[in-house]
């Protein structure tokens, strides 16, 4: 089953056992009489506590709007909006006082308009660079960042008739970035934050019906997906779009942008040739340092140096670049719930 952070959920206005008017007009909007011809009948509150940015009752359409965030779990943060806390979420929005919400009816009848799905793998060496240097296609923009509070990617689609972005960031350093975050870390952060240490934040930002219904529920209607179809998914939509982003990449050639990471040309020529020495006579030590004295008596240890440090690498190199990151990244999402 899925998790998300931010979703915008609508249900109909008999999804609400009672209704706090007068708070509203105190805390929020009223938004009364006639726009274009039509009436209007209103009520609006936003940002009333962690993770709930938006409430919205509107009387001539019958309908309830709501946009949460995973942080209304507050110390279950890391848990995020899912079938299993979507019980606590409705709890959370109940006890602002502003509207009180049947939950099992709105699980059952409500929509959803818009969604974040998050994943989280761990981090490998070099992880954001590595990623960075990945040719997308002419599809596709990529937008690092990297700052003390903050580290990411944004990797957005330019197609006309499919809306997709997903980014793939340290979530600790986002929870950072501002006074609210950085309060909400204060008040919670020390009951979630091992579950984010060492991690990769993958969040897909899916805000468009089509793609809602093409990654999380198979379904070719039309119109908001319901909350039962796309929290009870079985699709895996971050390994799904992750995939599709990189579908043009030639997998054979990332692993060689890796290794020469921060490398100028003339370097990468002569790390290589030093390599090549050492695999043509067997990687054996004893063998490599015979050869050096032989071929420069004079400047022995400068090159003895050079290629112990290279011969190093090559028998006790931590960063596996056999792997390249786009295939660890697909095989990482592959395993998520």
């Amino acid at each position: 089953m899925p998790t998300f952070d931010t979703i915008k959920i609508l249900t109909n206005i008999d999804t609400l056992t009672s209704f706090d008017d007068v708070k509203f007009i105190d805390k929020g909007d009223h938004n009364f009489g006639t726009k274009n011809g039509h009436r209007i009948d209103q009520f609006k509150v936003q940002n009333i506590g962690y993770g709930i940015n938006e409430l919205k009752v509107d009387m001539v359409k019958s309908e309830v709007t709501m946009r949460l965030s995973g942080k209304v779990l507050k110390s279950d943060y890391a848990k995020g909006i899912s079938t299993s806390t979507f019980e606590r979420v409705i709890d959370e929005v109940n006890k602002t006082g502003f509207i009180q919400l049947n939950t099992s009816k709105v699980y059952d009848e409500g929509q959803v308009l818009s969604v974040d799905v998050v994943d989280h793998i761990d981090i490998t060496d070099q992880y954001y660079s590595r990623l960075a240097k990945v040719p997308f296609g002419k599809m596709y923009d990529t937008t690092s960042y990297s700052t003390s509070r903050n580290e990411g990617i944004v990797i957005s689609g330019k197609h006309k008739t499919f809306k997709c972005r997903q980014i793939h960031y340290d979530k600790l350093k986002d929870l950072t970035k501002d006074t609210t975050n950085r309060k909400f870390m204060t008040d919670y952060g020390v009951k979630f934050v091992k579950s984010f240490t060492g991690k990769v934040r993958i969040e897909t930002n899916m805000t468009s019906f089509k793609t809602i219904r093409d990654y999380l529920t198979n379904d070719k209607s039309t119109g908001a997906p319901s909350i039962k179809q796309v929290f009870e998914s079985t699709t895996k939509p971050n390994f799904r779009m992750f995939d599709k982003m990189t579908s043009s990449v030639q997998l054979n050639m990332l692993s060689l942008f890796d290794q020469y990471e921060s490398m100028t040309l003339w370097h990468e020529l002569k790390l290589r040739g030093i390599r090549g020495i050492i695999d043509d006579l067997g990687r054996d030590w004893s063998t490599i340092e015979r050869y050096i004295k032989h071929r420069s008596k004079h400047n022995y240890r400068r090159y003895r140096k050079e290629f112990k440090q290279v011969y190093m690498d090559m028998t006790e190199r931590k960063t596996d670049y056999s792997q390249n990151i786009v295939e660890y990244i697909t095989g990482e999402l592959s395993k998520c719930a």
